[in-house]
């Protein structure tokens, strides 16, 4: 039985090769490693840029909605400089900011008998025998008519709830300088702060009173 052994030669030549194939592959797996790392970092580089291109933009729009949000010079004067402190100031501020008939204005009542109510316009006359004819002559119909003026006392019984006043808005030129809109729901805030952003871009100034 014979045994065959390789010409030596040949073998070597054979593990040198496999080796050299070897050492081959190991060389081209560094370079395709290289190439997607060059590859990665400039992608890398490309979202760099485009995230540096998305901030500018945010920055600009926020930009542009606080402006949008100063909205136009105030038509007129502002309502308020500052919070008044003072009763006269309070006063001063109510008068301005209501300011619709000054020669006349209404008082609320109320018929506990019927559970009626309403507004009236206040006159000295009222209830006065015999020149009051009321209910048989309406006020507007009355020719002894004699209405009060809206002011500081009248305003002041009304914020110290010993009455309740109602302002004629329409004027006798048939304008009106202001307009009072009422929030009760639980989303007040926000229809307030809507409302403010709103107005402000008209060029309208707004004072919120929290009642």
């Amino acid at each position: 039985m014979g045994v065959y052994v390789p010409n030596p030669h040949r073998v070597s030549r054979a593990i040198y090769l496999i080796v050299s194939v070897g050492n081959d592959c190991l060389g081209f797996g560094e370079v395709n490693a290289e190439e997607k790392i060059r590859s990665l970092e400039l992608e890398l580089a490309g979202l760099e840029a485009r995230r540096q291109e998305l901030r500018t933009r945010i920055n600009s729009l926020k930009e542009e909605i606080s402006n949008s949000a100063k909205g136009l010079p105030i038509l007129g004067k502002p309502c308020s400089e500052a919070a008044p402190t003072t009763t006269t100031e309070k006063l001063d501020l109510f008068l301005k900011l209501f300011r619709g008939r000054q020669d006349i204005y209404a008082k609320r009542w109320e018929n506990l008998r019927t559970k009626k109510s309403g507004y009236a316009p206040v006159c000295a006359n009222e209830w006065v025998k015999p020149l009051c004819e009321k209910p048989r002559v309406k006020c507007a119909e009355c020719a002894h008519q004699k209405f009060l003026f809206l002011d500081e006392r009248a305003v002041e019984a009304h914020l110290k709830g010993q009455t309740v006043v109602g302002t004629y808005a329409i004027r006798s030129d048939d304008t009106c300088i202001f307009l009072a809109c009422d929030f009760d729901d639980k989303s007040w805030r926000d229809d307030v702060d809507a409302y403010k952003a709103a107005a402000a871009k008209l060029g309208v100034d707004v004072a919120v009173e929290r009642s």
